[in-house]
């Protein structure tokens, strides 16, 4: 799956199209597949989420509709990936703002923080300008 992610990506810099990827996945830094997910040259932040200190959604959301209401909080560390091609950082921008409410939008307990993670979106006219990193964070 990177390794197509990671061709996706060339090729969007190739053609100067704008591409990103969000990749969350468990915080194994010991582990290959994370290193390479947080080395590729396309990673331009991740965001580290602590046990306990945020929840998800437990598959079937699709077919369980009552799933979206109930999130998990997680027992484990998650790391939140961000990989973009040049262009998709010059129109999706990530600041420190944005990856705060995002992580208070994954707290267990959030509702107003993903309210007001939603409404971030909105008033920046949708998705765009939701990602870009200047730095990345580990």
């Amino acid at each position: 799956m990177l390794a197509h992610m990671d061709k996706l990506l060339h090729s969007a810099n190739q053609n100067g199209e704008a591409l990103s990827f969000i990749v969350i996945v468990p915080r194994k830094p010991e582990a290959k597949f994370w290193q390479d997910l947080v080395n590729l040259s396309h990673c331009t932040a991740e965001l580290n989420l602590h046990a306990g200190e945020h929840s998800f959604l437990q598959g079937a959301q699709h077919i369980r509709h009552d799933a979206i209401n109930n999130p998990r909080q997680s027992s484990g560390a998650s790391t939140v990936c961000f990989l973009q091609s040049h262009k998709g950082r010059e129109d999706l921008p990530l600041t420190d703002s944005k990856l705060a409410l995002l992580r208070d939008a994954f707290r267990p307990n959030v509702s107003k923080s993903r309210k007001s993670f939603v409404q971030l979106v909105r008033q920046r006219g949708g998705s765009e300008g939701l990602v870009r990193s200047a730095k990345r964070k580990r």
